[in-house]
């Protein structure tokens, strides 16, 4: 989408026509964010919802549709949980709470098309293929550099039989939401960059 929409930015003709339009570049900073980060995700999982629940209707050998399944994530984890044969389950209990809340999710949603906004505006040709190769050459780069640290946290957590009492388990929401947060700013800063010195 991104892509579809911005892709042209970099042409010369395109670009400088763009550059024209009497708005400044917060307002067309902002319009971008809107369309590809908000409007978009949130047409295609209502399409993609909507689509599924009516092949579901449709077809009753489908099962249940994606929303429902969704929608109960939660209490299935829940009750596979107090199945397990524990002592103590209330540490668990508040993990599988936390990772079952689909509004966990939502900066993820947010933030999918960010990339790929920024890739549109920096590579001037194969812009989505080039914008999957750095993202994944960041994280083989990322892993290499963070390895010794989570091998170490690893090896002192799991030999702990009371894992789940960690610190990094009961504040996962808040460390997932800061952590995804600081990664959007990221990208929302590069891109209103890019976008305030595009020069054609």
């Amino acid at each position: 989408m991104p892509v579809k929409c911005y892709g042209k930015l970099t042409e010369k003709n395109y670009g400088s026509f763009y550059l024209l339009i009497p708005a400044s570049t917060l307002e067309k900073f902002l319009s971008m964010i809107i369309l590809c980060a908000v409007i978009s995700p949130l047409v295609a999982c209502s399409i993609y919802f909507l689509v599924d629940s009516l092949l579901c209707l449709v077809d009753p050998t489908c099962g249940d549709n994606v929303f429902y399944l969704i929608s109960n994530a939660r209490k299935t984890i829940m009750d596979f949980v107090h199945e397990l044969d524990m002592e103590d389950t209330s540490y668990l209990l508040n993990f599988a709470h936390n990772v079952s809340s689909p509004w966990l999710y939502l900066d993820d949603i947010f933030g999918a098309s960010l990339p790929f906004l920024l890739g549109a505006l920096v590579f001037r040709r194969s812009k989505t293929a080039k914008t999957i190769l750095s993202l994944i050459g960041i994280s083989i780069v990322f892993s290499i550099l963070s390895a010794p640290f989570i091998d170490n946290f690893f090896e002192t957590t799991f030999d702990n039989i009371d894992i789940f009492e960690n610190d990094i388990f009961t504040n996962l929401p808040l460390i997932d939401t800061i952590s995804d947060t600081i990664v959007n700013l990221l990208f929302l800063a590069a891109i209103y960059f890019k976008l305030k010195t595009l020069k054609h």
